[in-house]
């Protein structure tokens, strides 16, 4: 079986890294070997708990890095691109959330309280407490529950909404513009009315233009 194992100095190494690489003051550090394996300290620890830590700094957002030139290949770019792509959909979308009245902080801070408690059921009870360490899989499912949560609370207010906005149109109130952009959305939620982006894009688009139109009724 030990001939399964890299050496014992080898894991130490590899963790004493992500330390590093994860930010993790020393409490953390010391809290999170103890929760894992009991003991406190890697050189206590015997080589099947050493492959649990590493396991666990690996799922935390460890990337074991070779040693390889500055300059990264596109593969590597367009790696590095993607997954700052998805935290920017993740922060977007609890942005917007928060200025349609969803989320009371639309602060970073909240968000990220927000998916360390979701990373829990994504990695065995285990939290992962920086989004930046969040693997692109992990980061993927929580946007994806972020989704389902605004499409929970979009699900009592879009009915009526859209409601009003079919009335104005048929009663010929909408200009042009606010027509054209009505039809657009119906016409795509026809297509696909479950689809969250959907129905959040047309949610959006549906209050501006009654924002607008109430705004011209005022005016007048």
């Amino acid at each position: 079986m030990s001939g399964e194992y890299k050496p014992k100095s080898w894991y130490i190494k590899l963790i004493h890294i992500a330390k590093t690489q994860l930010k993790m003051d020393d409490t953390l550090y010391r809290s999170s070997l103890k929760s894992l394996t009991g003991k406190a300290s890697c050189k206590d620890m015997s080589l099947p708990d050493l492959v649990k830590v590493l396991e666990y700094m690996k799922n935390s957002g460890f990337k074991p890095k070779a040693k390889i030139s500055k300059k990264k290949s596109p593969k590597t770019r367009e790696k590095l691109e993607g997954a700052h792509t998805m935290l920017d959909k993740l922060r977007q979308l609890w942005i917007e959330m928060h200025k349609q009245g969803f989320i009371q902080d639309g602060s970073e801070p909240a968000l990220e309280k927000w998916a360390i408690n979701q990373s829990k059921s994504l990695n065995n009870g285990q939290p992962v407490n920086k989004l930046e360490w969040l693997p692109g899989n992990m980061l993927h499912a929580v946007i994806e529950q972020l989704k389902q949560w605004h499409m929970r609370l979009l699900k009592p207010v879009f009915p009526p909404l859209y409601k009003e906005m079919i009335l104005l149109n048929q009663e010929s109130r909408l200009t042009k513009s606010q027509q054209d952009d009505f039809i657009y959305h119906a016409d795509r939620l026809s297509r696909a009315s479950e689809t969250h982006d959907v129905v959040s894009n047309a949610y959006k688009s549906f209050v501006a233009i009654l924002a607008q139109h109430n705004e011209q009724v005022r005016n007048k």
